[in-house]
């Protein structure tokens, strides 16, 4: 039987396109599938084939300090992270959005809300509607179980608005099911995870229907034997300021640069640079990371799990959100050295660029994750897995699912 699937999102890429390629999946079962989130975020749910139906506060993330007066007051970093998680995601934005969610919700039927972690309207839609919900992994804050109380004020007055009863221990984002596609090592342990966590083999994020990588990549112009450096600070942290300082430390040096520079920014502001160094507003990463020797990131994880999936080391630049956390846990894991931001100089990011990718043990480190990470369950187990949900709107523990037990 056809299924309908909701999924709901925050408006950003970060956020929608980790969700993609389960939507893709449910599709290509036959299953209606349809995206709710702000209205100016419906070109970029177009863009990825879906429908889209309009939800909440009309805003776009990268805008974010320009919506909610308390994040302009925080400076980036860890503090920031926790206004966003708990005033944005857990209060603002879910209470903006579950009317239209509702709507929607009245209108289109679904049997299944799947949201990702940082969107929690459409769990609360789900409940009011009485419908199973599932969350889908996109960071490391957001998607932690062990950390989940950080948001238990902000959704218990979310909950109190529409009447909900009082969730003290922060269960029902999780009550379900959760599907977490990180590598291993990014991901929560899993004595520290929910019982209903599902631990995937990570697959590739596609983006939109007519994505390429850049043509050189692929045969038409000329590349030398030296190594490929990707460099991206992302769709929200770009830094024109820190890309240069990456560029003043780097161009010289017997490497191609791959550098995005995000939507908005002027790249006549990076002035002229070598042959060596290609600039590009945003590519498929995917597309582009099977050509590449290392990756230079804020550490969104987005790209960590990116990289970690191809086997690639790093050199994390944090600035905010959960990046300090993924930064910390690929140092742990070994795939990756941190510049920390009294440390951003030119000599700094080159010496621990040059280490990266002059020391093979971060490479190793690197395909042991990939390795690991492709013996986990694939995409088809985790479409199993909504479909049963869906079906028989129980919870999905861990330990009643056989295939998930060796992950």
């Amino acid at each position: 039987m056809a299924l309908r699937v909701l999924f709901t999102t925050q408006p950003g890429l970060g956020h929608l396109f980790p969700l993609l390629p389960v939507a893709d999946g449910l599709r290509s079962r036959g299953h209606d599938v349809a995206f709710a989130a702000s209205a100016s975020f419906g070109r970029e749910v177009a863009a990825a084939g879906h429908a889209h139906f309009a939800a909440g506060l009309d805003w776009v993330t990268a805008d974010m300090a320009s919506h909610f007066p308390e994040i302009a007051s925080v400076a980036p970093g860890p503090e920031r992270y926790v206004v966003a998680r708990t005033v944005v995601f857990a209060g603002r934005t879910a209470v903006d959005a579950v009317p239209d969610l509702l709507a929607a919700t009245e209108r289109w039927r679904p049997d299944l809300i799947v949201n990702e972690a940082a969107e929690y309207g459409g769990a609360v839609c789900a409940e009011l509607h009485g419908l199973p919900h599932a969350v889908v992994r996109t960071d490391s804050g957001s998607s932690s179980y062990a950390d989940r109380h950080v948001v238990n004020d902000a959704l218990s007055g979310t909950r109190r608005h529409f009447g909900l009863a009082p969730d003290p221990d922060v269960e029902t984002p999780f009550r379900y099911l959760q599907l977490s596609f990180a590598p291993p090592g990014l991901d929560e342990r899993p004595q520290d995870g929910a019982p209903t966590c599902h631990r995937l083999r990570p697959i590739p994020t596609r983006t939109s229907e007519n994505s390429t990588g850049p043509a050189w990549l692929n045969g038409e112009g000329t590349r030398g034997d030296r190594p490929l450096v990707y460099v991206t600070l992302g769709t929200v942290y770009n830094s024109l300021t820190l890309l240069a300082t990456i560029l003043d430390g780097l161009a010289a040096e017997p490497l191609d640069l791959l550098v995005t520079i995000g939507p908005r920014a002027d790249p006549e502001q990076l002035g002229p640079l070598p042959s060596n160094v290609r600039l590009a507003r945003w590519v498929p990463q995917d597309e582009v990371l099977p050509h590449c020797d290392a990756v230079i990131t804020h550490g969104g994880y987005g790209t960590v799990s990116a990289a970690l999936r191809h086997g690639l080391p790093l050199v994390m630049l944090p600035i905010s959100a959960d990046q300090p956390l993924n930064a910390q846990r690929g140092s742990e894991l070994g795939v990756s050295t941190t510049v920390a931001a009294d440390e951003r100089t030119p000599e700094q990011i080159r010496t621990k660029t040059m280490d990266v990718l002059g020391n093979p043990m971060y490479r190793q480190a690197a395909q042991r994750v990939a390795a690991e990470a492709s013996r986990r369950p694939g995409l088809d187990h985790a479409l199993d897995l909504l479909e049963t949900l869906a079906r028989d709107r129980h919870p999905l523990p861990l330990t009643d699912c056989q295939p998930c037990a060796s992950a």
